[in-house]
């Protein structure tokens, strides 16, 4: 549905306008009219919003205006603008990474509700801020994070976490985390350096199911066989003793 002033004004008391401060097509209004009936916690988490100094200015100034009584998070409007933005997270949230907001953003907020794939660079200079047990975060990120960075940082994961199953993973990370990984996320892992001989020894932890579907086992190993349908079910077999 189109969105007009004169729609806007003739419906006045039937509109959500927490729905419609989210809304894309809104955001021109918005910027046009900022003392209309707004929802600026939704507002600021616009996702037509992009933000950059002059784009921050323009909507803090506006959203500490609107604050209600009672409302602002610990006494400090930036921290309650971040924690809106952070819990919504429907924008690109690299610009709050600066060192402008470090201090203040709330990092555990950002980290559970992730959608932004950050540099690698920024993980690595961040990275005792970021929380890399939280599955949305680290999966946000697992085509940046590489297997150097995991290396070098395994005391970070969460070694039973489903998200392993998104990240580059080897086999000697596997065997170090053997007591403590979760198997049935490793079966489901694509970026895994897959071999039969891993499988076969692996087997009664590895669900065979999950890797039935495991686009790297199929890529990396099965796609180099003739008959593979037929492979992968004659080795399952052999080992449930079908």
């Amino acid at each position: 549905m189109p969105v007009s002033i004169s729609f806007l004004e003739r419906y006045v008391d039937r509109l959500s306008f927490p729905n419609l401060s989210g809304n894309t097509a809104c955001i021109s209004f918005i910027q046009q009219y900022p003392d209309n009936r707004w929802s600026w916690g939704h507002v600021v988490a616009n996702p037509a919003i992009v933000y950059t100094d002059d784009v921050f200015d323009f909507y803090f100034e506006h959203f500490k205006k609107h604050l209600t009584l009672g409302s602002v998070q610990d006494g400090n409007p930036l921290l309650f603008f971040l924690s809106s933005i952070a819990f919504r997270q429907q924008n690109n949230m690299c610009y709050f990474l600066s060192s402008k907001f470090r201090n203040i953003l709330p990092w555990d907020l950002l980290c559970r509700n992730c959608r932004t794939e950050m540099e690698l660079t920024d993980i690595e200079s961040l990275k005792n801020k970021l929380n890399f047990t939280e599955s949305a975060f680290v999966r946000a990120q697992a085509s940046v994070i590489t297997t150097g960075f995991i290396i070098r940082n395994q005391e970070l994961f969460n070694w039973q976490g489903t998200e392993l199953s998104a990240l580059p993973l080897t086999r000697q990370l596997v065997e170090y985390h053997r007591s403590d990984i979760n198997w049935n996320a490793l079966s489901n892992c694509a970026r895994l350096d897959w071999t039969w001989d891993f499988i076969d020894e692996n087997w009664e932890r590895l669900n065979p199911f999950l890797l039935s579907q495991n686009r790297g086992v199929y890529e990396g190993l099965m796609l180099s066989y003739s008959g593979l349908a037929t492979l992968f079910i004659g080795f399952s077999a052999s080992k449930i003793n079908v």
